[in-house]
């Protein structure tokens, strides 16, 4: 009997400790957003943002909301640089990237990412590739790299790409893979609103399908050459060059593939393709 009101008490006090954390953290939160957004956006941050072509297609509502989320970004992710400290305009254009692909989703934040590694220049890595069953060891030299809660780039391309509007961006690529690792998985089927996975998966497997097919048989790529031959690695990778090319070649997308692009369009809730019109900008 003794044991019994014993084991009671000890539940009830590991309860009571639990619900005690969580009641203190909603309230550390609470006050932390309310702070936020109060917070007036920096002006060092902003002439930053006034200098990417990208920022001056966005209209001042998206902007307003665009610039909260980047300091939220800013404020509880972690930057560390390697071999190079880091700078707040290294924190600033790797967060407008990042916080752009959100800016019209519920989602304030990348959950699960932690921090943010930043290289000088490309890097080199152990890569493991299959030919046959047979695995080998080769050393790869890469932009960027995302882990599922990590995420490194190269500073050199990373700046180079926010300048211009190409087919690549390394940090585009990267956090779409962290939106893809959301639900504990880079299959290239990020978390969607309920319905609409059995479309999104249809239209983006068949596409990389295709894709995969003529780079695996080294055969002309036609108008799939617009995802690269690294589109049709696997799934994640097809996901993530495609969010690529919706942000900075939207136009080019939706010719060619224009399912792909409406999948897109409804997972990012944005339309860059009017984005891009409104502006009067030519997507060559």
């Amino acid at each position: 009997m003794f044991y019994n009101t014993a084991l009671i008490q000890i539940i009830l006090s590991i309860l009571l400790i639990f619900v005690s954390w969580e009641i203190i953290r909603y309230i550390d939160n609470y006050l932390f957003f309310k702070e936020l957004k109060k917070k007036v956006f920096p002006t060092h941050y902003l002439k930053v943002l006034q200098t990417i072509p990208y920022y001056k297609l966005l209209d001042e509502k998206t902007k307003l909301k665009l610039q909260y989320k980047m300091l939220l970004f800013i404020e509880t992710k972690e930057f560390i640089g390697i071999k190079k400290d880091v700078s707040y305009e290294m924190k600033v254009i790797i967060a407008f990237y990042a916080c752009l692909m959100i800016v019209n989703k519920q989602t304030d934040e990348y959950d699960n990412l932690n921090t943010i590694y930043v290289y000088p220049y490309e890097y080199v890595i152990d890569e493991i590739k299959s030919y046959d069953g047979i695995y080998t060891k080769q050393k790869a030299v890469i932009q960027g790299q995302s882990t599922g809660g990590v995420v490194f780039l190269s500073w050199h391309d990373a700046k180079k790409q926010s300048f211009t509007f190409k087919n690549h961006n390394v940090i585009i690529h990267e956090f779409a893979h962290e939106l893809d690792f959301e639900d504990g998985v880079a299959d290239g089927v990020p978390i969607l609103e309920k319905g609409n996975y059995k479309a999104f998966g249809n239209v983006m497997f068949h596409a990389f399908k295709k894709l995969n097919a003529k780079t695996v048989a080294n055969r002309f790529l036609g108008k799939y050459k617009i995802f690269g031959n690294y589109g049709g690695t696997n799934e994640a990778e097809f996901f993530a060059v495609s969010s690529e090319l919706f942000f900075e070649k939207p136009k080019s997308l939706k010719d060619s593939f224009p399912d792909v692009y409406a999948q897109l369009k409804s997972f990012y809730n944005i339309d860059t393709y009017k984005l891009f019109e409104k502006k009067d900008h030519k997507d060559v």
